[in-house]
């Protein structure tokens, strides 16, 4: 079911069911990352998510994106002899593919700002900016003071002395008492840091491929941006050709082609690396299992309504739908044995 053929012919009329359900799923794939969303601006963490899997997920959207962008160019043409309402539903397997690419992204981008950081390194140094600055000079507080008391009365000689020697007394006992409550303080942060670093996201790694996953999780940044580039450079090659060429052009279909072909090829380590994470770490964290449950089932909805369109349209939905439902059985079997854990602790 698809209101757009492959005959560069748009349709100057559709069923009401086919534009109910287009409309259904564009709504329900925003709806279906938003409880990824707002779980990962409340908890203002991404424990449990892979960098990788944000990575891949965002590219394979961008890619699906732009390739239906351009294998529909022509619905453009058509919209000069079509009324507005008719040129959306031509253009509404176009919205879809938006959707989960707007949606991708804004996930993406969260991973970046609450990213993971090395516990131990942030806290030295937070601890060696503490330790540098210098305590007040017991001197500097006994001038301050002198030059206070001088301005409102004059006092001789010893009984300033005297003053004075006290005063540096105090300053030296209350030095050192700052001291050592600064060391208790910096004992304090250093045994904070331990605790935390006992997230999944911390943990050295049992072997080398969870270090490297747990690397890669620390260095999200420089992901982020290689696919905001990557983005604009593809989009900026496809818009060129669209425009230069015209819609019907075959090199333009073939760069449409390539891209979803990209895209059937990224489906495939999609969800492997947030699996891979999710296992090792043995809790589910941050990742919304509900958004999970959503887009499963919504990807299979999205083959049927884009059955008609190019294989490389849909086919990366049919291998998200598979990978979602291996995440949301490993989702389940946590929650089942939390549940149980928690009841035989209940009973002891």
């Amino acid at each position: 079911m698809t209101s757009i053929s492959n005959n560069y012919v748009c349709l100057d009329s559709f069923a009401t069911f086919d534009v109910v359900l287009g409309f259904l799923l564009s709504g329900g794939i925003l709806l279906s990352f938003l409880p990824q969303i707002i779980v990962l601006i409340v908890n203002k963490n991404v424990d449990g998510l892979s960098v990788l899997s944000c990575c891949f997920n965002y590219a394979n959207c961008m890619c699906n994106f732009i390739n239906i962008l351009l294998l529909n160019w022509f619905v453009f043409d058509c919209c000069s002899t079509l009324s507005s309402w008719r040129c959306f539903e031509n253009l509404l397997p176009v919205v879809q593919m938006f959707s989960p690419f707007v949606s991708t992204f804004v996930i993406f981008l969260l991973y970046t700002l609450y990213r993971p950081k090395e516990v131990s390194n942030v806290q030295v140094e937070s601890l060696d900016s503490n330790e540098s600055t210098p305590p007040r000079s017991p001197r500097s507080l006994e001038n301050n003071e002198n030059s206070d008391q001088n301005s409102s009365i004059q006092v001789s000689d010893e009984i300033l002395y005297d003053s004075s020697s006290r005063l540096l007394s105090n300053e030296n006992n209350s030095s050192n008492n700052s001291n050592v409550a600064t060391e208790k303080s910096i004992k304090e942060d250093k045994d904070r840091a331990v605790i935390n670093s006992a997230t999944s996201h911390m943990n050295k790694g049992k072997n080398s491929v969870e270090r490297f996953f747990i690397k890669m999780d620390w260095y999200s940044m420089p992901f982020f941006l290689v696919s905001l580039g990557l983005t604009i450079v593809f989009l900026a090659i496809g818009l060129a050709m669209a425009f230069k060429l015209g819609s019907r052009n075959e090199s333009m279909h073939i760069y449409a082609f390539s891209l979803g072909i990209l895209a059937s090829i990224l489906v495939f380590f999609q969800w492997l690396p947030q699996i891979y994470t999710t296992w090792i770490s043995q809790e589910i964290g941050s990742l919304s299992v509900l958004s999970l449950c959503i887009q499963a089932p919504g990807a299979l909805a999205v083959v049927f309504f884009q059955w008609k369109q190019n294989w490389s349209t849909w086919f990366p939905y049919l291998a998200t739908a598979i990978q979602a439902f291996v995440l949301i059985g490993i989702c389940a079997y946590f929650k089942i044995r939390d549940k149980r854990n928690a009841n035989k602790y209940q009973s002891i």
